[in-house]
């Protein structure tokens, strides 16, 4: 008789029916990102939504597992139990402005009694967090330390203010109803800051990317309302408010990406740690005008370099695990041969040479660790350590190429005339095999 009801499930606003017999598979799914968008698939979610458009899923909330399920009943004050300090009590300014104030949560409670919503992170000392968040941030390609699990905690007719958030969401409503009113953001294109209506400016970073005085929503926006058991995708940077037409808690999953900037960074100031003169203490960047003025000079001297060493950074030397290594033949007798100052070299001199051990270092400068590669499954983890024996001619070509910034078989070739063509050509191979050197 069960698998002959029906439910409705809602995609962006279009219902269509769908048997409880479909349901039984949400509940055997695992923690993870299937668990909260079936019937739609993980490759149709990142192709056709992932950072580009809302979804909404409408699912009865007995298809709720695990942990998601043991929230249903839990008193507010039992939830804060699980909240990490500071929790955020969400407000209404004397001058009509929707904020945040961080309180503890021993006091959390108090505020709500008294008419206002809550928001806070659950703590990652909870097992069932860690691993929902863990196993989430593994199928979206995204760093597990930059997905978080939230609770929102709203007393009946609150309504927050038309504002946009730098963060992926994904919303499951545990108890009462919602109306979000969703719009795409055709002003702020991929936006890293938070931006609310009443705010009095535009946030300083923001106004690097954002050039006008003003930015307000659209006029038209898409209306969803959310019921118990329901699921909502909002990607970053999308226009919405919310009204909680009863109490409502919502359990939320908070994805911060990796953007290129952030991914970059780090990477940029390692390879200019590899210059001894980028390495230099800054002397005079804040003081007198006179001060400031030698250390504009000596910057002036410096910026050169940056731009060369940024310049020469390529891929292969950031993912060498995926770049492969090619074949002799694809090595023209002038193709620029570059060090990978991602990677580092330690020689351990002998009688007839030296055993060299080359190290790749992931994105993060940091020997390749299995806590973001490995999240996913039958992911490879870049190489680590490898070591190679050289002879005493090796050694004498390698200490030459390492002083270079780019060169070319053709100019080894010149400048070791006395060494015969194969065994440059093999010997170059080999330290490109390692990621020593990329080309």
């Amino acid at each position: 008789m069960a698998a002959e009801t029906s439910k409705l499930m809602s995609i962006d606003g279009k219902h269509t029916a769908m048997n409880c017999a479909a349901s039984e598979k949400v509940e055997g799914s695992r923690p993870g990102l299937l668990s909260l968008i079936e019937p739609i698939v993980p490759e149709q979610f990142m192709s056709e939504y992932w950072c580009v458009r809302h979804l909404l899923i409408h699912r009865p909330i007995s298809s709720l597992q695990g942990f998601l399920k043991s929230l249903l009943d839990m008193k507010i004050k039992d939830m804060l139990r699980y909240a990490e300090d500071p929790v955020i009590v969400m407000h209404m300014t004397t001058d009509g402005r929707y904020r945040g104030s961080r309180v503890s949560k021993s006091q959390a409670l108090n505020f709500f009694e008294s008419g206002m919503a809550l928001y806070f992170n659950l703590s990652s000392f909870f097992e069932d967090t860690r691993e929902w968040t863990n196993l989430l941030a593994g199928d979206l390609g995204q760093l597990q330390s930059r997905c978080k699990a939230s609770l929102f905690i709203t007393p009946a007719n609150w309504t927050t203010e038309q504002h946009f958030d730098p963060n992926e969401n994904f919303t499951i409503q545990l108890r009462g109803h919602k109306r979000w009113n969703i719009a795409p953001n055709q002003s702020v294109r991929h936006a890293v800051d938070r931006f609310t209506c009443s705010d009095d400016a535009i946030p300083p970073r923001m106004s690097t990317y954002y050039f006008y005085k003003n930015l307000a929503p659209p006029d038209s926006t898409c209306s969803e309302e959310m019921m118990p058991g329901s699921m909502l995708y909002l990607p970053r940077g999308h226009w919405h408010s919310v009204e909680s037409l009863t109490e409502s808690v919502s359990l939320n999953f908070c994805v911060v990406p990796e953007t290129w900037a952030s991914f970059l960074t780090p990477i940029i100031e390692r390879l200019l740690t590899t210059s001894p003169e980028l390495r230099e203490v800054v002397n005079g960047a804040v003081g007198p005008a006179l001060t400031r003025a030698a250390a504009f000079e000596r910057l002036r001297e410096i910026l050169p370099l940056l731009s060369r060493l940024i310049a020469n950074v390529r891929p292969e030397q950031i993912f060498p695990e995926i770049a492969g290594i090619p074949a002799l033949q694809s090595l023209s007798p002038d193709t620029p041969i570059m060090r990978n100052r991602l990677a580092t070299l330690v020689c351990d001199p002998g009688d007839q040479g030296a055993k060299a051990t080359i190290t790749l270092h992931n994105f993060l400068g940091s020997m390749p660790s299995f806590a973001f590669f490995g999240s996913q499954p039958g992911a490879a983890s870049p190489a680590g350590n490898e070591t190679i024996l050289l002879t005493q001619e090796q050694v004498t070509v390698l200490e030459w190429m390492m002083e270079q910034d780019a060169i070319s078989l053709r100019e080894i070739k010149s400048h070791f005339s006395q060494l015969t063509a194969r065994k440059i050509d093999d010997f170059v191979i080999s330290l490109i095999t390692t990621g020593l050197f990329c080309c």
